[in-house]
């Protein structure tokens, strides 16, 4: 397998452990707990703009609200088929967990609090024993 970008698909469970969505790192807010998430949902809390839209006016702690919603928004809906890929980075982060979210984190968060049994995802491969690794179970698309 060439390096580059590869379509595949992962099974949730490979990425247990691996990945926190929720842990606010990327968004630089406080953790949040899917419970908080599924709140949200039952009181029709949504929030229909993407990141791209409102990253800049939204750093920090203050856009914690904005990522409940939003995921709330794919919890209710499912995950829809567009540009924006969930991106994976089969590299350590600085949280010392193996694998990265360079895109589509609040969707990763989403298909884990439905317990969907698969996520399509980019990830950029080196080696195909990382994604053996680090993904097991994975197929391309």
């Amino acid at each position: 397998m060439a390096m580059g970008f590869k379509r595949i698909r992962i099974p949730i469970v490979s990425l247990t452990g691996k990945v926190d969505p929720l842990s606010g790192r990327l968004w630089g807010c406080d953790p949040i707990e899917a419970r908080e998430i599924v709140e949200a949902v039952e009181q029709g809390a949504y929030e229909p703009r993407s990141w791209d839209e409102v990253k800049d006016d939204l750093q920090g702690p203050g856009g914690r609200s904005f990522h409940i919603k939003r995921v709330a928004t794919f919890v209710r809906d499912g995950l829809p088929s567009d540009d924006h890929a969930i991106v994976l980075d089969l590299q350590p982060q600085p949280d010392g967990l193996p694998i990265g979210v360079q895109n589509g984190n609040h969707r990763l968060a989403a298909a884990q609090i439905r317990g969907d049994a698969h996520i399509d995802a980019l990830v950029y491969v080196f080696d195909q024993a990382d994604l053996d690794r680090e993904l097991p179970g994975w197929m391309a698309l």
